[in-house]
């Protein structure tokens, strides 16, 4: 298992085909290697993270993959609140590579910490260094072109368009957070 200590111990009791037996016990002990996460997607501390909530880690050896089946093993807060996950996490060998997917993937303008827990690199991560973690931000939508823009004699069909600079949030269009007047007088835009 990785991370962990192992102790041996031969008893004096066992002798060899001769009948010769050493005069104590004999004792070692070794240390698995505890795994280092040496790359995360999106990369900690980027603020232009992109894609459709598909998290990876990459260790450099193996896991205690079996840890994955608690509920605790991979958590995602979205501005500190846990957020769904699709499905348990899952541990690819060959690669040494952990996915996590968003059940509803990345918000826009939005801050995620990763934590996974750290008897994922057994019982010497976990009472050492503790948890994995690292955290990334979505980049926050700018307004970079609309039309019709700015037009003093402008054609208005009744489509008015705005592009922004990455994916907006589409649970939060509504009348009330996209408002059209017309001569001072609010519309009511449909189509949002």
């Amino acid at each position: 298992m990785p991370g962990s200590e192992y102790t041996i111990e031969v008893s004096a009791a066992i002798q060899d085909l001769a009948g010769n037996r050493p005069a104590d016990a004999t004792n070692w002990s070794f240390r698995t290697q505890i795994p280092q996460l040496v790359a995360t997607s999106p990369t900690a501390d980027a603020l232009d993270a992109a894609g459709d909530g598909r998290i990876t880690a990459t260790f450099d050896t193996p896991i205690l993959s079996s840890i994955l089946a608690t509920a605790d093993a991979a958590t995602v807060f979205a501005q500190n609140e846990a957020v769904l996950l699709r499905d348990e996490p899952i541990f690819d060998a060959e690669s040494n590579t952990l996915v996590i997917q968003l059940a509803d993937g990345f918000k826009p303008g939005t801050r995620y910490d990763v934590l996974l827990n750290g008897l994922l690199g057994g019982l010497l991560r976990a009472g050492g260094e503790g948890d994995f973690s690292w955290q990334f931000q979505t980049p926050v939508p700018i307004l970079i072109t609309t039309s019709p823009e700015g037009e003093v004699d402008a054609t208005v069909s009744e489509t008015i368009e705005a592009t922004f600079s990455s994916r907006i949030d589409a649970e939060l269009l509504s009348a009330e957070t996209v408002q059209v007047t017309r001569e001072g007088k609010a519309q009511i835009p449909t189509d949002l």
